[in-house]
């Protein structure tokens, strides 16, 4: 998530050499705003951000007690009444305070994933067990639960579908107005965390032959839907000398 969410802040925690604009309120991928690693300042609910805060124990210099101030809640409100409103915009970017460290960062990363996680066991009606798939539905969750744990996504999840789960994740979580190349590439990357196959891995080395014949039925059935979201956005980008998928 760390990575994903805001991997300058990410790099510069990795070299010590976080600065105070990694801390502040900033613009991400999709144009929304966020702080942190990736908590979204737009789609969650102001009384929820205000908690994650004070249970990450975050504590402001100059504020009266942990977590975020009348003030400060006040500005993202008004973002989210008007968010393409560039005064409002402005307002929250340059108002809203930094986080004083990484640490912090990262409580609050971990309050906000707890809260996907829940999301996610709700939503799927059961708790999956910890392990790849999960974690790629977890990261779904954490982007944007109530969007991208759709109906089709959920139910080849319950109807124990992977192949129709892998594809919905892979193709068909990346639309509306915050669709992008930089979405696609999440989007492959948790679709191979998935992973198509339940095997092979290192202790199986040959697919299972229905499992196999099932992928491709998929494939042959989506083959026009692929190729053309493939060309949009390709599986092939290379950011930092390294394949997205």
């Amino acid at each position: 998530l760390k990575h994903w969410e805001n991997d300058s802040l990410y790099q510069h925690s990795l070299s010590n050499s976080v600065t105070q604009t990694d801390l502040k309120a900033h613009q991400d991928s999709r144009g929304f705003i966020a702080i942190g690693y990736g908590l979204d300042l737009l789609h969650n609910n102001v009384q929820e951000i205000a908690g994650y805060f004070v249970s990450a124990n975050i504590q402001f210099l100059g504020h009266t007690g942990v977590g975020l101030s009348q003030a400060d809640l006040n500005l993202i409100t008004d973002y989210q009444a008007d968010p393409l409103n560039v005064n409002k915009v402005t307002a929250l970017l340059q108002g809203f305070p930094a986080l004083p460290s990484e640490h912090d960062a990262t409580a609050l990363l971990n309050v906000r994933a707890a809260a996907a996680e829940n999301q996610l066991d709700q939503i799927l009606g059961f708790h999956m067990a910890e392990s790849n798939e999960r974690a790629a539905l977890a990261s779904l969750a954490y982007n944007n639960a109530g969007a991208l744990l759709g109906p089709k996504l959920v139910a080849a999840i319950q109807g124990d579908h992977r192949v129709e789960a892998w594809y919905q994740i892979r193709y068909g979580s990346n639309g509306g107005q915050s669709e992008s190349q930089g979405i696609a590439n999440r989007r492959y990357a948790e679709s191979d965390l998935f992973g198509l196959y339940k095997g092979p891995d290192q202790n199986n080395a040959t697919p299972d032959q229905d499992e196999a014949m099932s992928i491709i039925r998929m494939y042959t059935a989506r083959h026009d839907q692929i190729r053309a979201y493939e060309t949009k956005f390709s599986p092939l980008t290379t950011i930092g000398g390294v394949v997205q998928s």
